[in-house]
């Protein structure tokens, strides 16, 4: 892998990795991420896919006729097109397929990831929060003191995926009696835990 340092708008630095060998990601680097949950699991599986059938585009090309060449490169199109957040993408997915004079019949769904069943272990829970996570006070004004409100929030896109990995995380918070709720805040799922109690158990 090669590497570069790189700063972000708030002046932090971080360093990011690289690599663009195919063999590598999908052989190696991704048995890393075996208990991610979620979009960026289904994503990850159809990196996989996509990895697949370029292989056998690529070893097979002349055994196909040109029906099937259209429709491998159809999906191939649909898993790179979905890899990531397509929803601010400029370009629609039928001028790529309009390139190859296809017309996009197929949809994402089409290939069919189960979700991680694994238990949510601690390490993952600890390391969204410290990725995706915002620990901050409140402060609510009483009759004769302040009430100062420890608070964690760890927001995710709005998916049916990610609602599903929070009311995971809820269901295992509960099982150690660390009580949270899951809202719908702008664009993000959120999960939240107040008082001081539950702070106190989750940071134990």
């Amino acid at each position: 892998m090669g590497y570069s340092i790189e700063k972000l708008s708030s002046k932090k630095f971080f360093i990011k990795l690289i690599s663009r060998d195919w063999d590598f990601i999908i052989n190696e680097f991704l048995s890393f991420f075996d208990n991610v949950y979620g979009d960026k699991f289904k994503r990850l599986k159809r990196l996989k896919k996509l990895y697949i059938l370029l292989f056998e585009y690529r070893n097979n090309f002349s055994l196909y006729n040109k029906k099937d060449i259209n429709l491998i490169i159809e999906k191939i199109i649909l898993l790179g097109y979905n890899l990531v957040d397509n929803s601010k993408r400029k370009i629609l997915i039928s001028e790529y397929l309009s390139l190859y004079n296809i017309i996009g019949t197929d949809t994402i769904e089409s290939f069919k990831i189960n979700d991680n069943k694994k238990p949510i272990n601690s390490y993952f829970l600890l390391g969204l929060i410290l990725v995706d996570g915002n620990i901050y006070v409140r402060i609510r004004k009483t009759t004769n003191l302040p009430w100062f409100i420890p608070s964690l929030r760890v927001g995710q896109k709005i998916t049916e995926d990610n609602l599903l990995l929070l009311n995971n995380i809820k269901n295992v918070l509960d099982q150690y009696k660390i009580y949270s709720n899951i809202s719908a805040v702008n664009h993000l799922y959120v999960i939240s835990i107040n008082h001081i109690n539950n702070m106190e158990k989750i940071s134990k």
